[in-house]
Order: structure tokens, then sequence, then C-alpha cells
């Protein structure tokens, strides 16, 4: 854009001053601008190689040295087609309202105050006077920096928050992922339509289900063969979201013999399902149960001691 606008520009002055007879004589380039081209070039090969092909995160340096290389290019195509009163000086707000956005703030009013002189500068030697326009010029440059760099700041501001929030969540995550897969708990989720969202391996082991094959199909039919008690608890909260708060059951396994187990049921009701999802925290009381028959058969034992 720069370089097409800034030739288009020359090509007109020069049919303007063949039509001129009074016009000076046809001038090449001059260096400083083929020099300002070759370094824009040159900055801007390498900042796409940086970024794009060794993937490196652009730093404040990084952006400020883009920046001041966009305004001295700017600032050359201000002062050779017009100075001050150069149509170009609007690329100026372009640029400041980009790296207001990109840049922390100190480093966003320096390339401000850099433009602002630059600008002085060109409209000094490139003619056109310093009058109302070109200091009105320069509010609007700083007053668009303002706007945009409040808003970036802002924008900054809400994504450090985002990712602080991000990583308290993943923490979270990781904790709640670390209990339940070394929980001592069976613990057991499905959706409104009955397909399995998670289980522990404690359950996996208890059920004898896989649930890295299973998960997101249909169980409710291989539990009611398995445990029609918490086979039952299931249902009646996908139905009712009714919760459980402390049941009995009897777990089958493949090899025909069975455990008695101590379960209960918790419903989440999603927005965006009819049904809520219901999740299941049991336990093998084998042990319990049969400290249980001991405690009663000693019972038994003492009472007929008495009576005898």
């Amino acid at each position: 854009v720069y370089v097409n606008t800034s030739l288009a520009l020359c090509r007109e002055r020069r049919q303007h001053a063949k039509l001129d007879r009074a016009a000076p004589p046809e001038r090449a380039l001059p260096p400083v601008y083929i020099a300002q081209l070759l370094l824009a070039f040159t900055v801007t090969a390498y900042g796409w190689w940086a970024v794009w092909i060794k993937n490196r995160e652009p730093g404040p340096v990084f952006l400020a040295i883009q920046a001041v290389v966009d305004l001295g290019l700017v600032t050359t195509l201000v002062h050779f087609t017009g100075g001050a009163d150069s149509p170009l000086s609007a690329l100026y707000v372009v640029v400041l309202a980009a790296y207001a956005v990109l840049l922390p703030l100190w480093a966003g009013i320096m390339v401000s105050l850099l433009a602002s002189a630059l600008y002085f500068v060109a409209g000094t030697l490139g003619g056109g006077g310093l009058g109302l326009p070109f200091w009105g010029q320069v509010v609007i440059f700083n007053t668009v920096f303002g706007i945009v760099a409040a808003l970036g700041a802002r924008l900054r501001q809400a994504g450090a928050e985002q990712d602080t929030l991000e990583m308290e969540l993943r923490r979270v995550r990781l904790e709640a992922d670390d209990i339940l897969l070394n929980i001592r708990s069976g613990v057991l989720t499905v959706d409104g339509f009955g397909r399995l969202a998670f289980i522990n391996p404690t359950a996996e082991r208890l059920l004898g289900l896989d649930g890295r094959t299973q998960v997101g199909l249909p169980v409710l039919d291989q539990l009611k063969s398995k445990s029609s008690e918490l086979w039952a608890c299931l249902v009646a909260g996908i139905r009712s979201g009714r919760k459980v708060n402390r049941a009995e059951g009897i777990v089958f396994r493949g090899d025909g013999t069975s455990f008695p187990i101590g379960l209960m049921t918790t419903t989440f009701a999603r927005d965006t399902s009819q049904h809520p999802s219901v999740t299941a925290l049991f336990n093998d009381i084998s042990e319990s149960k049969h400290l249980q028959e001991l405690h009663l058969r000693a019972e038994r034992l003492e009472a007929v001691a008495s009576l005898s």
C-alpha cells in the first residue's frame, strides 16, 4: 500500500510537471527514499520469517522496531508527497492505532511522541506550512492513539484475567481428576440419555466395564444385568431427578459370584438437556457386612449364654 500509493503520486506529479513548462526537470527517486523502502522490506521479511516460520512470540522490542520502521516509511512518503499537506499523513493514524493495541502503554506513548516528532520534521522539510491544519492532525493522531491505547489496555487486562482463570480451572480439573482416579469408591456418571460420561478405575474394576471403549455409549442395559439396584437408582435420577442418599445393592460378576455395595446418587441438570445427568458413588461393603454378621452372631451367642 505504501509503495503503490507513493509511486502513483510521483507519477501524477511528473505528469503535472510535463504540462507545466516552468516546472523543473524530472528527478529520480531520492536515495533516502530507496534506502527507507529497502529497510522496510528487510524488516518486514525478517518479521514474517521470525513469526510465521520460526513461530516466535513477538516481544515489545521486536514490535517497537517494527513501529519505528513503519513510522520512518510513512514519514518518507509524507515528506516527498507534500509535507504537512500530504494526503498520506493519515497513515500515521493507522500505524498508531495498530501499535497502541500491540505494544504496552509506555512503549505506545513513546511511539506516539515519535510519530508527532517525525510528522513535524516532515512538515518542516517537505513544505505545506505548520498552521492550524498541521496541529489539528497532530491532535487527531494523539487522540486516536489515546482511545485505542485505553481499549487495548482493557483488552490486555481482560486477556490476562482470562488466562489466569484458565490456569486455575486447569489446576482444579487436574486435582479433581487425580482425586476421582485414586478414590477407593467407584464413581460413574451417565448423561440424560443413558450414555456413559465418566467412570473411574475403581468403578471399572467393581463392575467389570472398560471405560476407555464404552465412554459415550449407552450402558444402562449392561448395568441392569450387573446390578439392578444401581440401574434403578440411575434411571430414577434421569427420569425424575430423584437423588438417593443411601442404598444397598448386589453386583453380579461374570463368573457368577456377587458382592454387596453401598451407593448414593446425585443429579446435575443441564440447560441443553431435557434429562439430568446422574452420578453414582458406590463401594464394596463385603467386609462391613461380614463384620456386621459376626457382631450379630456374637450378640446371639451372648444372649444364649445369658439364658443358659
